[in-house]
């Protein structure tokens, strides 16, 4: 009987020590990539061209037309800036040695989407050939419905003399196709 105690009690240990829980793990990673956007794309206005073909538009200057404006858009996952300056002063496409001073040339900024930027060209400023130059300040970040923006140009007009463009008009200016490019430099605010 003692035989059978025993043999009962080390069966009755050894389911204990197998009918133990077991149990196990596992490591799941888990990430996230927020990348970063920026984009800006000039909707209407990409070639501004003022014509001057009378003796009162070359006395008082070309102010801001439908046909004057750029429209552009900015996508940006971040709060943005946007740089705005002349490659250099405008050199006559018939005679290289002619040049207009990029003062000649005026903009200011509109805005009109839902962002506002901080900061922005909203009164009449004469073009810079100096990089760097921002026509926008702190945007807060936004699809393009939220950061839509036109550049309404002029060329030597009355409030473009007053704003640092020089004097108004061009008489005595030589007949010449004068030309630049004008950059437009999208970067996230710093």
């Amino acid at each position: 009987m003692k035989k059978v105690i025993i043999s009962s009690v080390a069966m009755l240990l050894s389911i204990l020590v197998y009918a133990q829980p077991v149990s196990d793990n596992a490591t799941i990673p888990v990430s996230v990539s927020v990348n970063s956007i920026l984009r800006l794309h000039v909707t209407t206005g990409g070639n501004i061209e003022f014509v001057f073909n009378t003796i009162e538009q070359m006395k008082e200057g070309i102010g801001n037309t439908a046909a004057t404006t750029t429209t552009f858009t900015v996508a940006s996952s971040q709060a943005f800036d946007v740089e705005l300056y002349a490659e250099g002063d405008l050199l006559g496409t018939d005679n290289n040695t002619n040049t207009l001073l990029a003062n000649k040339i005026g903009y200011l900024v509109a805005s009109s989407g839902a962002n506002t930027p901080t900061t922005y060209h909203s009164i009449l400023t004469s073009l810079t050939t100096t990089a760097g130059t921002e026509c926008i300040d702190n945007c807060p970040a936004g699809d393009v419905a939220d950061n839509a923006f036109s550049i309404k140009w002029e060329c030597a007009t009355a409030g473009l003399a007053t704003a640092g463009g020089g004097a108004q008009g061009v008489l005595g200016i030589a007949p010449d196709r004068y030309a630049t490019n004008v950059f437009l430099i999208l970067a996230i605010h710093d």
